[in-house]
C-alpha cells in the first residue's frame, strides 16, 4: 500500500464518521427543548448541512475511484452527480416546497441506485 492510499485510509476513517455525527448533530442537537421550533432550526442549520453531504459525496466519488478503481466514466456515477447536483441545488434553493422536492429527489437517486447497481448484475 502506497503512502497516498494508507493516507486516503486514515482520512476516510476519520472523515466519514466524523461527517455522519455532524449531519445528525446539526439536525439533532443534543441542547435541544421540548419548545424547539424544528422548521426554524432546519432553517438555521440547512446550508451547513447540505454542505456537509456534499462533501460526503465528493469524498465517496474520490473512495471509489482509489480504493474500487471504478472509472469516472461508470454509470454509478449518474447517481452520485445527481446527488450532489440536489445537494447543491438544497444550499441555494430555500422555501419548504423546493426543500422537500430536493429531499425526496436524494431520496429515490440513493435507492434507485442501490437497486439498479445492487440487482443487475454487470453493472457494479
Amino acid at each position: 500500500m502506497s503512502i497516498f492510499e494508507y493516507l486516503m485510509v486514515m482520512v476516510s476513517i476519520i472523515l466519514v464518521p466524523s461527517g455522519l455525527f455532524a449531519c445528525t448533530e446539526l439536525l439533532f442537537p443534543m441542547a435541544t427543548t421540548a419548545e424547539t421550533n424544528w422548521n426554524t432550526h432546519y432553517e438555521s442549520v440547512r446550508k451547513q448541512f447540505l454542505s456537509v453531504l456534499a462533501l460526503w459525496m465528493v469524498l465517496a466519488v474520490v473512495q471509489t475511484r482509489i480504493f474500487l478503481g471504478l472509472p469516472l466514466a461508470h454509470p454509478y456515477r449518474i447517481i452520485q452527480i445527481s446527488v450532489l447536483g440536489l445537494t447543491l441545488a438544497g444550499i441555494v434553493l430555500p422555501g419548504r416546497r423546493a426543500q422537500t422536492l430536493i429531499a425526496t429527489g436524494i431520496l429515490c437517486a440513493l435507492v434507485a441506485g442501490q437497486v439498479v447497481f445492487r440487482l443487475l448484475p454487470g453493472l457494479a
